[in-house]
């Protein structure tokens, strides 16, 4: 679980598990819906184990960006990461370049632009309601949506792929003996 207190107290390793706590089984089956969606509407893009790691990395990403919120004091749950796989996996999509002209409109980077306006709303309006999200009478979830996760997943999903992209940049151009570079 991710607790800010115990955070700061050096529990660092807390940042690394709050994405993978749930409150509830309806919560963590939730979740675990929403990564296999993403899983596969941006398989053509990004294998599942590249998505893997970019998962893993948006979590860590995630739970340090709550940080910059001091009024979070815990967070649990994988909905924070997951608005930031699907902003990386957008982002990727957007920066696809096919070679068939005639390919599907879906997996082509106008899309992605379209998936990232959509994203852009749904946090808009998530901020412009302010209202907490709970399933059931009792919130089958065990407890409110936190708005900031997704906010804070989303940033770390555009800064992880960001940095993803800039080293994979510098790792396709490698110098040879006589000076110059090679792609």
């Amino acid at each position: 679980t991710y607790r800010r207190d115990a955070v700061l107290a050096g529990e660092v390793w807390r940042l690394a598990t709050g994405p993978w706590v749930h409150l509830s089984w309806a919560h963590a089956l939730l979740n675990l819906g929403g990564l296999a969606l993403v899983l596969a509407m941006f398989t053509p893009v990004i294998t599942p184990a590249r998505q893997g790691w970019l998962l893993v990395a948006i979590g860590l990403a995630t739970s340090s960006c709550l940080l910059l919120w001091p009024r979070i004091d815990w967070m649990v749950g994988l909905s924070g990461p997951l608005h930031g796989l699907f902003a990386a996996d957008a982002l990727a999509l957007t920066a696809r370049r096919d070679a068939r002209p005639a390919g599907a409109w879906w997996r082509g980077p106008r899309y992605g632009w379209v998936l990232l306006a959509g994203l852009a709303l749904k946090l808009a309006l998530e901020l412009a309601w302010r209202s907490p999200v709970q399933t059931g009478p009792s919130g089958g979830l065990g407890g409110p949506v936190l708005i900031e996760a997704h906010w804070a997943g989303t940033a770390a999903g555009l800064l992880v792929y960001a940095g993803w992209r800039a080293y994979s940049a510098q790792c396709a151009i490698t110098p040879q003996s006589d000076g110059t570079e090679r792609k």
